[in-house]
């Protein structure tokens, strides 16, 4: 669904390019559209400027910087050419404009994208957020820039929470787990104790469907049909399941597992996969729906083969084999999914390197996130011996540099994004679907995907990675 688990306009104003808010019952929220692309400013000047927001300092932000390579932020901090908004945006760069014309380099795509993050003016918790800062911890990892890893770490502490929320909140990380992620890389055992608490009170807490998958209903939860009008609640009735939150409440239990080494835990975690396949696998071409149950029936299946669901499912499984213990039952439940979905996607990459807005439509377009975070999911996976090396080493590259020569300009915004959304009751309606140049989804992808292509490398150690992200340890 790509939409935002998390804010409250009231506390925290609204997060840029999303299609779902926590809502107050009864009264629509608005969103925006777009993702701050109209902020552009002069390189030194815009990172002051949103660091003095982020109440750091120019001299710490100063300090933080010393790992990044400034060039990027100083070259490419100019107004861009490439500025859009709203809903008419090109769906590719022309070549000449492109990074692949450019001759850039893998380091040098991937600060400039990274810049794209940067220079956002507020970063309010929410998922297109998170996604986007997470990645900046797997770029900063991946290119050996720390300075990255400490610039999400102060941006979340200096983050400002809504009532009943705080940094910890499940509800606010039901696509994505940002703090977990810091605490991989700072190993802060504070982080700890909250992420079991929460994970146990989701568990608790969470509705599921009649076949034991999670659903995605919260009460307060409100999808966005048509921003500042209409609002859609979920009906509880219908145990509306999404792939999106799925994966990641699954994977979290894996993360919980190996933090706590609890054996019920990374059971219940295999589970979630084996049922949630068992409803959204398509046995006719191994590929996934995106949800069931938000129309007409609890049975009801939204049957399209969007692009980001495959990516979102592939996700979480690589994630939660991360933890799984390797040779144990649940890592070979969950790896004989990942095995069987990653053969099918091989089938539907086309000719370029992409994959498309509706993977089994080859007439749909070719999609950014979808192609990017499968770049860099199989990169992870080829790296971590969780898939062989061939083919997936190279269709992963093969994925990369078709977003460098089409969907990434020489100054690093990224265009041919799907903008977020809810399952949808008909194919054309995906293929209506509009791509905002810079939608965060994107932005986190093919930042993502750089990572993967330093990955598969080889050419430095990458704590995390190299020892199966290490909590279990």
């Amino acid at each position: 669904m790509d939409a935002t688990s998390g804010v409250l306009e009231k506390n925290m104003g609204s997060v840029e390019g999303t299609e779902c808010i926590l809502a107050t019952v009864g009264r629509p929220k608005k969103t925006n559209s777009g993702l701050g692309t109209s902020e552009t400013g002069k390189g030194w000047s815009v990172l002051i400027r949103e660091t003095e927001k982020l109440r750091m300092g120019k001299t710490r932000f100063c300090t933080i910087l010393w790992a990044l390579t400034a060039g990027a932020f100083i070259s490419h901090g100019a107004s861009s050419k490439h500025e859009f908004s709203g809903r008419d945006a090109p769906r590719s760069v022309p070549f000449a404009e492109s990074a692949a014309a450019a001759k850039l380099s893998v380091e040098q795509i991937g600060d400039r994208v990274a810049y794209q993050v940067l220079r956002q003016r507020e970063f309010p918790p929410g998922y297109t957020n998170d996604i986007q800062l997470e990645a900046l911890l797997a770029w900063g990892e991946a290119s050996g820039q720390p300075g990255y890893l400490e610039f999400v770490r102060q941006v979340n502490r200096d983050r400002k929470f809504p009532p009943g929320y705080t940094l910890h909140s499940y509800r606010l990380q039901v696509f994505s787990s940002l703090p977990f992620e810091i605490y991989e890389r700072f190993r802060n055992p504070e982080y700890v104790e909250p992420f079991l608490s929460e994970t146990r009170k989701y568990q608790a807490e969470a509705l599921r469907a009649y076949d034991g998958v999670v659903s995605y209903y919260f009460p307060e939860y409100a999808v966005v049909l048509n921003p500042g009008v209409e609002v859609m609640y979920l009906d509880p009735k219908l145990t509306p399941i999404l792939i999106d939150n799925a994966q990641e409440y699954a994977s979290r239990l894996a993360k919980a597992g190996a933090l706590s080494h609890d054996p019920n835990t990374y059971r219940d975690s295999a589970e979630q996969f084996e049922r949630l396949r068992s409803a959204l696998r398509d046995p006719a071409n191994g590929l996934w729906n995106h949800g069931r149950g938000w129309y007409a029936s609890a049975q009801t299946v939204t049957t399209t083969k969007w692009g980001r669901a495959q990516a979102w499912i592939l996700r979480g499984l690589v994630e939660s084999l991360s933890y799984l213990p390797p040779g144990s039952r649940e890592h070979e439940q969950v790896a004989a999914v990942l095995t069987d979905l990653a053969r099918s996607l091989l089938r539907y990459q086309d000719g370029q390197g992409f994959w498309h807005q509706v993977v089994d439509r080859p007439d749909s377009y070719q999609e950014t996130s979808s192609t990017a975070f499968t770049s860099y999911y199989f990169a992870r996976a080829v790296r971590q011996g969780l898939l062989p090396e061939q083919p997936y080493r190279q269709v992963s590259a093969k994925a990369f540099e078709a977003l460098a020569r089409e969907k990434i300009s020489a100054d690093g915004m990224v265009y041919g994004t799907c903008m977020g959304t809810h399952p949808l009751a008909t194919v054309e309606e995906y293929l209506r679907r509009s791509t905002p140049v810079n939608d965060p989804h994107g932005v986190a992808a093919v930042l993502l995907s750089a990572a993967g292509q330093l990955l598969l490398t080889g050419k430095r150690a990458v704590p995390g990675i190299d020892d199966m992200r290490g909590v279990s340890q």
